[in-house]
């Protein structure tokens, strides 16, 4: 008998608390996600897959996220939207963190994706440019607004290249490849793979100067904060960690990755993004990831980088890189 009534008192318990936890789930179900303005380094393209990718499988969501992700037109003005607070997160490369802090915008580094530099001259293999000194009398295509400009002056600095005997021709972004392959220019300043992997596909040979292999000694792509974000820790932690997990999804499965970018940003199909996706992975998973964590940065690391930049001529303070990062594993 005793049984009998437990019974129907954890029954009629169960039922009245089962309202309570429906109603629960519900809220939380319901709890309103913090959105992050999140301004990209350029324009959506392949090498953004990875946060269209977490965003369509959830992982932001469960980081209590909501991206806002924001066209980029170059480092430059990701720096300076996200360092004056008027954005919360955003892709740049390292020295424009570092120049950044220079000019007293505040800006954090919290996760390094790329940990060289992926500068190139690029030009069909035809043209026979295979060293510096061989752009002299050549059409060469720039980018004004890139990180990459910054760093072809600074390597004609290093390397004793008399720029006066080379044409610099301001491009579009996005063009490069296209006025190769039609001859109105003779070679361009950009990242790797970026153009070369069409060309490639059309039957066109490209030949790359790497700046790596030059005296460009630095890290390249990163994760940055600014005050909006600075110190909410738990925020910033929740962020890095959402893109770091995007990141090692869309190593899984490019192809998917992709198809997510071009859903989620109305991104055309191009030719070659999955390759093009896979080089962008080949540089963040890296030989020391697999120890360090996707998105290391080291001390050393910011500390060359910076002496580099110092070096280029476009850093006075090397001593700025100690504000530059935080020292936080990646994934804790």
């Amino acid at each position: 008998m005793f049984n009998a009534y437990a019974l129907a008192a954890v029954s009629v318990l169960a039922a009245l608390l089962s309202p309570a936890r429906a109603a629960s789930a519900e809220r939380d179900s319901k709890k309103e996600l913090r959105e992050i303005t999140f301004r990209l380094n350029f324009i959506p393209g392949p090498e953004h897959s990875y946060l269209y990718y977490g965003m369509e499988k959830g992982v932001f969501a469960k980081a209590g996220l909501k991206l806002n992700i924001l066209s980029g037109m170059g480092s430059s003005l990701s720096a300076k939207l996200v360092g004056t607070g008027n954005e919360d997160a955003g892709l740049m490369t390292a020295d424009y963190v570092l120049m950044g802090l220079s000019k007293e915008l505040r800006l954090k580094s919290v996760a390094t994706l790329f940990h060289q530099s992926i500068a190139v001259v690029s030009s069909v293999s035809s043209k026979n440019i295979r060293t510096l000194k061989d752009l002299y009398g050549k059409r060469l295509g720039v980018t004004l607004e890139s990180t990459t400009y910054p760093q072809w002056q600074g390597i004609c600095k290093l390397q004793g290249i008399d720029r006066s005997k080379i044409k610099e021709i301001p491009i579009t972004p996005g063009l490069a490849g296209r006025m190769l392959a039609a001859d109105e220019i003779d070679a361009y300043v950009g990242f790797a793979a970026a153009e070369s992997l069409a060309l490639r596909g059309q039957g066109i040979a490209v030949h790359e100067i790497r700046f790596a292999d030059h005296g460009i000694d630095m890290y390249g792509m990163t994760l940055a904060v600014g005050p909006k974000l600075m110190d909410d820790r738990e925020t910033v932690r929740n962020l890095r960690n959402a893109v770091i997990e995007s990141l090692a999804l869309a190593q899984a499965d490019p192809e998917a990755a992709v198809t997510a970018l071009r859903t989620g940003s109305a991104t055309e199909k191009g030719f070659g993004d999955v390759e093009r996706f896979r080089a962008f992975l080949g540089w963040v998973f890296d030989e020391k990831s697999s120890k360090l964590g996707i998105g290391y940065q080291t001390p050393q690391g910011w500390k060359t980088t910076a002496e580099t930049i110092r070096a280029l001529g476009q850093l006075d303070d090397v001593s700025v890189y100690k504000n530059a990062f935080w020292e936080d594993k990646p994934g804790s």
